[in-house]
């Protein structure tokens, strides 16, 4: 009887111990995402392009990101020049709810380091590399970040994910 009475009292408490954080997949799927913006480097405004591929599950995603700036100047005759800065790096980005915030699933944060494998604008002599970190906010994300080269400086930029 004694044995039956333990059972019975300890059979709620059993089940009070599983979670549904068991039930989820852990499983890592590829994740792609091409998108636009418009950042802001030192004193002028620079249209954004970017692509990015790479792996994730319900804990993290990194990716390889592809991205160019867009720089725009007038000639002494009046015509138009277009220079582009192009980057290639890393994200690696974490869930905002691991960060202690329980605002949804589409707010993912991290950091980011790329490097500027084709300059074709006027800031730089040396290759410029980039430091940043990155918010998410569904679609929208909005990156704060250094970069080095002659000099260093910080620059912004938002992007709209398509």
């Amino acid at each position: 009887m004694k044995k039956l009475l333990f059972i019975l009292l300890c059979l709620p408490v059993l089940g009070l111990g599983q979670d549904d954080k068991l039930d989820k997949s852990k499983k890592i799927s590829f994740d792609s995402e091409v998108g636009m913006g418009l950042g802001f480097v030192q004193d002028r405004n620079s249209p954004v392009g970017y692509g990015k591929l790479g792996i994730r599950n319900d804990f993290f995603k990194l990716h390889l990101v592809v991205s160019g700036n867009y720089f725009f100047s007038t000639k002494e005759d009046n015509s138009r020049e277009t220079y582009v800065d192009e980057y290639i790096g890393v994200e690696w980005l974490m869930p905002s709810s691991s960060w202690g915030n329980h605002r949804g699933d589409d707010k993912w944060g991290g950091i980011g380091l790329s490097y500027c494998f084709q300059n074709e604008s006027e800031f730089h002599n040396k290759q410029p590399v980039k430091a940043y970190v990155v918010y998410y906010f569904g679609v929208i994300s909005v990156t704060t970040e250094y970069v080095w080269s002659d000099f260093f400086y910080p620059g912004i930029t938002v992007r709209l994910g398509l």
